[in-house]
Formats: structure tokens, C-alpha cells, sequence
């Protein structure tokens, strides 16, 4: 299913549990469920601020998307919390102009890891940040990777982290556009998903990026070298970081969990819940792929 099929299910899926929420609150409007999400701070916003807001369709989207990733009372009612304001007033901001199915997604994880009882950590300014720096196709690529590296991961131990982190990924690209749900007909579309790769590169949130040919990554690159990789076919090598595992937890609403905790259940449920985006494979290290025999073809001599 493509995108653009996933984002109208989506969007028309939205409207019951929105008004199952505002009737459990005893209210008629999303804008009372908001009201309760936000806590204290729709005070201070004041609410021509707040009704200006939620007027706009796309800020109206991600709120209403952040109250559905937030843990809820067993009655179904939204409990006592707050965020901050500094967070709320960054994030409409950005919310206003989330048309993309993924920046959309992303603001409305980070709104939800904002909300905390006391509502005092504005973390999430920093988060809102990092994703309006993104391109669309920059947050649709590090869905891709990090999806397929939390579903390799998960079940293991937190102790297993930075071990986890530093090893070397590697995806063809084959696998990688039909995560992407991207044609690859010329080189434009390759160029492209470069482009958002060396962009995640520059935020700190992939390293050791490499690229080409298999035949080149088996024979010129350090990481690969030696490895059984299709000489012909196209390949993306990189490893993850911290911090793009951290920019993962908050999309998906769990940004209060410590990144050694990727792989456990609360972030394994967050990301299978994500059912807007398009599901990638679970990654392949490079230390799963054999070294080649001499003389198989595969490494030139």
C-alpha cells in the first residue's frame, strides 16, 4: 500500500477514537480533550493562542495523534499531566506545516514523550528542533533504518546497547526503496535517498556511511571488505547512533525511556503502533554476512 493510501485510511480512522476521547472527558470538542492534554500550559497559551491553532488542520492532526499515543486511564480518560509550554508553542509552530505523513508522525511522537505529571522538562524544544531540521525525505529514511534496527534488536538486553550501535549495517538498495515505498528507475531517485543519508550524517544520527557496489564494499571499503556481497547490486552501509535511536523513541511517543531500552516492549509496541508509516525488514550487520571464497567471483583480484 502506498503513502498516500496509508495517510487517508489513516486520517479517516482518527475520527471516532477523537470523539470517543472527548466523551470520556465529558466534553464535546477535541479542543476540551486538548485543553486536558496540554494541562496547565492551555491556560497560559490563552485560548484565542490555542483556538488559533487547532483551527489549522495539520497542528489539529498532530495533537490529535499525540493524544493517541498517550497512555490513558483504564476508563479511557487522559490522566493529571502537562507540557511544557515552550514545547507546545515550538511544535504548533512546526505542526502547522506537516503535510508529509512522516514529519506529521515525528512532531506528534515528541508532543506525546513531552507530557509528563509535572510537566517540567522541555527536552522536547530541542527534539522539535531536530525534526524541523529534516527533510521529509530525511525522516523517511531514518524511519527506515531505525524501524529495521529496532526490529533486529528487540528482546535484547540494555547492557547490549553501545555493542548493538557500533556494528556495521549494511541494506541493498533494492530492499531499502520498497521500505521507502520509493521508485528506483534512474539515477535521480538514487541521488536522492543519498542526499537524505549524508543529511542524517551531518546530524550525528548515522555513521560510517559508505555506499556502492557490492564489488566495491567487498574489496575498498574497511567495513565490508571481504564480505559475501552481490558484486553488481547496490548497497548502503552506515552505522546507527545514540541519538538517532533517541530521535526513534520520541517519534513514536516513548522518549522517556533510556536508549538502552530500544529493543524492550514498551518501544517494540510504540513502533509496531505506527501503522501510518511503511514496515521495513529487520536490519542486516555486517557480521551476518559470510566472507567470501576465493575465487567465487565475488571479490575482484
Amino acid at each position: 500500500m502506498h503513502l498516500w493510501g496509508a495517510r487517508v485510511t489513516y486520517t479517516r480512522l482518527m475520527i471516532d477514537p477523537i470523539a470517543l476521547k472527548a466523551a470520556a472527558q465529558g466534553v464535546r470538542s477535541f479542543g476540551a480533550v486538548l485543553d486536558k492534554f496540554l494541562g496547565p500550559t492551555a491556560e497560559e497559551m490563552g485560548k484565542d493562542l490555542l483556538d488559533s491553532y487547532t483551527r489549522r488542520r495539520n497542528v489539529r492532526r498532530v495533537a490529535a495523534r499525540a493524544v493517541e499515543r498517550s497512555s490513558l486511564e483504564a476508563d479511557g480518560t487522559i490522566p493529571d499531566g502537562a507540557i511544557p509550554a515552550r514545547v507546545a508553542a515550538e511544535l504548533f509552530d512546526k505542526a502547522q506545516w506537516a503535510d508529509d505523513e512522516f514529519v506529521a508522525e515525528y512532531l506528534s511522537g515528541v508532543l506525546a514523550s513531552a507530557r509528563t505529571a509535572e510537566g517540567r522538562n522541555d527536552s522536547g524544544v530541542s527534539w522539535t528542533a531536530l525534526v524541523g531540521r529534516l527533510s521529509s525525505d530525511q525522516l523517511a529514511l531514518h524511519w527506515a533504518i531505525y524501524s529495521g534496527f529496532q526490529q533486529r534488536v528487540r528482546g535484547r538486553e540494555r547492557d547490549d546497547f553501545w555493542t548493538l550501535v557500533g556494528k556495521q549495517i549494511v541494506i541493498d538498495y533494492e530492499q531499502l526503496f520498497t521500505t521507502l515505498e520509493w521508485p528506483l528507475t534512474t539515477e535521480a531517485e538514487l541521488a536522492r535517498v543519498m542526499d537524505a543519508a549524508y543529511g542524517l550524517r551531518r546530524e550525528g544520527l548515522l555513521s560510517d556511511l559508505t555506499h556502492g557496489t557490492g564489488g566495491y564494499l567487498a574489496d575498498d571499503v574497511t567495513w565490508t571488505k571481504g564480505r559475501k556481497l552481490d558484486h553488481d547490486a547496490g548497497y548502503l552501509s552506515y552505522k546507527v547512533t545514540s541519538d538517532g535511536v533517541g530521535l526513534l523513541l520520541h517519534a513514536v511517543g516513548e522518549g522517556e525511556l533510556w536508549y538502552g531500552d530500544v529493543g524492550g516492549e514498551r518501544a517494540t509496541l510504540a513502533v509496531d503502533a505506527t501503522s501510518a508509516l511503511p514496515r521495513g525488514e529487520s536490519t542486516t550487520f555486517i557480521d551476518d554476512i559470510p566472507m567470501a571464497a576465493e575465487g567465487d567471483g565475488l571479490i575482484e583480484t
